[in-house]
């Protein structure tokens, strides 16, 4: 009599673990399906040159997501590890099956555990980043979210738990065997689906599983609090002793690093002599300073096409709208490629021709991105508040009874010096200039 007890006890642990009905297998595996089109979409449409997701250009909410710093990790793109992990979860699913080698089918339900705790702790990190870090959403992202998150929650509620055995010899017994098999408690043998008491994976090992999840949703999460560029940087430009101004660094094109410890904000234009020669100086200040400095670039354009404040009507400046727009376009598609955009603007004694320019650009951040960041309203915001704040700097300065005009080049040298125009003595003067206002001193080589 005991012996057979104890082989009923065996066998209830070793029996096949349930599985569910066809309609909720198909309906996860669907899901996994969805989140893994969806990612592979979004990882489409990362590398340089590649078309924005549809309705996702640059100043949407979309747009803001994607090119935010919570969207990598590490410097890779949080797409391709998802994908990753939504193809191995629908792999999984289909070891589900009524005929599938029942240690096999434990097996997958381990990896679905761990799968799924991964997904749905990274979907609500992710939302939290979107609502909180970000204030801005993605369409793409949201669906992907909930889709994981409704995944996710099938996978724990039809997971097969063990129920508890009896306490007694005959369970020490048990695990004694099990633990003898490495803790598999389904052994290859053939399938069937009669459930039994105790049928189904022990606690313990799901368990372990979900922890490890949640360790790898934790490695996600710190490596990109850790690691997390600046995104935010504020100028304050003391006008008197009671009043300051406060320049949002981040809203404009850089040359350099955000969290360099001085910021130069240059307000230019790229059809305008004197801005050539002191953006050429700049570009030797850079040299000396390495990442002391950074700079700003405002663009200001002399034009009455876009500056009705006080541009100018002179086929000189005719195009400095264009270019303008061109070389934000190239920061909002690719703010890596706007340096060497911005040099070959700058370089020479006048800009090159205007299609020269925009093949350029099209070559730099890909087509379809320039040309949705060319009609995108935050690119005019930009140049307006570039115009505006240059307008704003100047005449502050004629309040303090300079004679300057609305015109450019100006710059702002950290939060209390402003330079207008081009120092007289070129290049060298600048250098002095730079060393008598901000603590910085040339590299050591």
């Amino acid at each position: 009599m005991s012996e057979v007890s104890d082989r009923i006890l065996k066998d209830a642990v070793a029996a096949p673990s349930p599985v569910p009905a066809r309609p909720l297998r198909w309906l996860m595996r669907a899901l996994a399906l969805v989140a893994l089109g969806l990612s592979g979409y979004l990882a489409y449409t990362t590398p340089v040159g590649s078309p924005p997701p549809a309705g996702c250009g640059p100043g949407s909410g979309c747009g803001e997501v994607l090119a935010s710093p919570w969207s990598n990790w590490l410097g890779i793109a949080v797409v391709y590890p998802a994908m990753a992990v939504y193809a191995g979860m629908l792999v999984l699913l289909f070891y589900l099956e009524p005929d599938a080698v029942p240690a096999r089918r434990r097996r997958a339900w381990l990896g679905l555990v761990l799968l799924a705790t991964m997904a749905a702790g990274a979907a609500l990190w992710f939302i939290f980043a979107q609502a909180v870090l970000i204030e801005a959403y993605c369409i793409y992202c949201s669906v992907i979210h909930g889709v994981a998150l409704a995944l996710a929650a099938l996978i724990f509620l039809l997971v097969p738990i063990a129920r508890p055995l009896p306490p007694g010899p005959q369970a020490a017994a048990v695990e004694a065997d099990d633990a003898a098999r490495g803790g598999a408690q389904e052994p290859d043998q053939a399938p069937t689906d009669a459930p039994a008491a105790g049928a189904g994976i022990r606690p313990r090992p799901l368990m372990g599983m979900a922890l490890l999840g949640l360790l790898a949703v934790g490695v996600l999460i710190g490596g990109q609090v850790a690691f997390k560029p600046p995104t935010h940087r504020i100028l304050p430009y003391a006008i008197n002793d009671d009043q300051q101004w406060e320049i949002p660094l981040h809203e404009f094109p850089r040359l350099g690093p955000l969290d360099a410890p001085q910021v130069l904000v240059f307000f230019t234009d790229y059809t305008c002599p004197h801005c050539r020669d002191l953006h050429h100086s700049l570009h030797s200040a850079q040299q000396r300073y390495g990442e002391q400095i950074a700079i700003a670039i405002a663009h200001a354009p002399l034009s009455l096409r876009c500056n009705p404040h006080y541009g100018v009507d002179s086929p000189t400046f005719a195009e400095g709208c264009a270019y303008a727009r061109l070389a934000m376009a190239v920061w909002l598609s690719n703010p890596e490629a706007f340096e060497p955009f911005d040099a070959f603007l700058a370089e020479g004694d006048s800009p090159p021709a205007l299609d020269a320019a925009e093949q350029r650009a099209y070559d730099a951040a890909g087509r379809a991105r320039v040309r949705a960041a060319l009609e995108s309203p935050r690119l005019e915001q930009m140049l307006e508040h570039g115009i505006r704040l240059n307008q704003a700097i100047r005449g502050h300065q004629r309040a303090r009874g300079e004679m300057v005009d609305d015109g450019v080049p100006t710059l702002l040298l950290g939060e209390h010096g402003v330079l207008v125009g081009t120092p007289a003595g070129g290049t060298e003067e600048l250098l002095r200039i730079l060393e008598q206002h901000l603590p910085i001193e040339p590299q050591r080589w």
